[in-house]
């Protein structure tokens, strides 16, 4: 596993812990997102037992930014509630990343309903340009 997928995996862990409660759907959801992308099950079954923080997001690029803001909606939204320490955390990881607050409650409302593609379209028009 790369560094950039291992700082990516660790974010959607620390984002399913957020309150606390790491659901089946959104551990079968991560397992889908690192393992689509190369990791190892063993990596990532390590990663989820024993935690770590992220740290910082700078190095990703706008791409990567924006498929892990998706990534991050798809976990909140996976056991099909939205707690308020979910969306909290995905507030703060928006602004380290240089996005507007708000891009967070478009994500939450129409990741599960727009195919990929107008999804990214709408995230890049309603973020602006991260900076």
């Amino acid at each position: 596993m790369d560094y950039v997928l291992r700082k990516q995996v660790s974010l959607l862990i620390e984002l399913a812990l957020s309150d606390n409660k790491f659901d089946l759907s959104e551990k079968a959801y991560l397992m889908k997102f690192a393992s689509s992308r190369g990791a190892k099950n063993s990596e990532i079954a390590r990663m989820i037992n024993n935690p770590t923080p992220t740290g910082s997001l700078e190095m990703l690029n706008l791409t990567q930014k924006i498929e892990l803001m998706l990534s991050c909606g798809r976990v909140v939204v996976a056991d099909g509630v939205i707690e308020p320490e979910e969306q909290t955390f995905m507030y703060e990881v928006a602004k380290k990343m240089g996005f507007k607050k708000g891009v967070v409650d478009y994500l939450l409302k129409n990741v599960t309903s727009l195919p990929e593609a107008q999804l990214k379209e709408g995230f890049l028009e309603f973020a602006g340009q991260p900076g």
